[in-house]
């Protein structure tokens, strides 16, 4: 049986939860991405970086969902699939001052492995998009104080240190990407405004 403490407990979260969705709106926006920037070490093998524009109009928002879009087109087919990640980079860094071996205490770039977002690209098919889930990732920037030092793309560790030479033609439409973001904003009511 439950207890009354308790049953109140539930009752007052509950209120709250109500209160906080009749003070909230449902949001979608898309964000471009900028500073595009490759970096290469000597044996070829690339990893790329960009930020995500004006995330800084994202707060005092709760993020639901948020997938960054890439499309391609690719001249040649071959018969395999390549998982590349998406990674939050972890130091500051600006567009032409950075190369693999330069800016950054690991060569290659600063980056949460943990907090990856992959996706497969089938190389047969000639054209299609790579759909990135940055759900998690951007919830930690813009809910959870995460600085902001945008993001580093590269294929996964156990495949290659990077992207081969061959597979960059995948990101030469990357200037076109965009993040699809669905977010709740909470509203501010002003006193006369909940006084009607």
């Amino acid at each position: 049986m439950m207890s009354h403490r308790l049953a109140i407990g539930m009752v007052t979260a509950l209120a709250g939860v109500l209160v906080l969705a009749g003070q909230a709106e449902s949001r979608d926006r898309t964000h471009a991405i900028s500073d595009v920037t490759t970096i290469e070490d000597e044996a070829g093998a690339s990893r790329i970086l960009f930020r995500v524009d004006h995330l800084d109009r994202l707060e005092h928002s709760l993020l639901r969902k948020a997938q960054l879009r890439i499309p391609y087109a690719l001249g040649s087919t071959d018969e395999r699939t390549l998982e590349l990640r998406v990674y939050p980079v972890t130091t500051a860094w600006t567009q032409g001052s950075v190369a693999w071996d330069i800016g950054w205490e690991n060569p290659g770039g600063d980056f949460d492995a943990d907090l990856y977002s992959p996706a497969r690209v089938d190389l047969r098919s000639r054209t299609g998009t790579l759909v990135f889930d940055l759900t998690v990732a951007l919830k930690e920037i813009v809910e959870g104080g995460m600085d902001d030092y945008g993001f580093l793309v590269s294929v996964r560790p156990s495949e290659a240190d990077g992207i081969a030479a061959n597979d960059l033609a995948i990101f030469q439409n990357l200037g076109s990407a965009s993040v699809d973001v669905s977010f709740q904003t909470l509203v501010s009511r002003s006193p006369r405004a909940r006084a009607r």
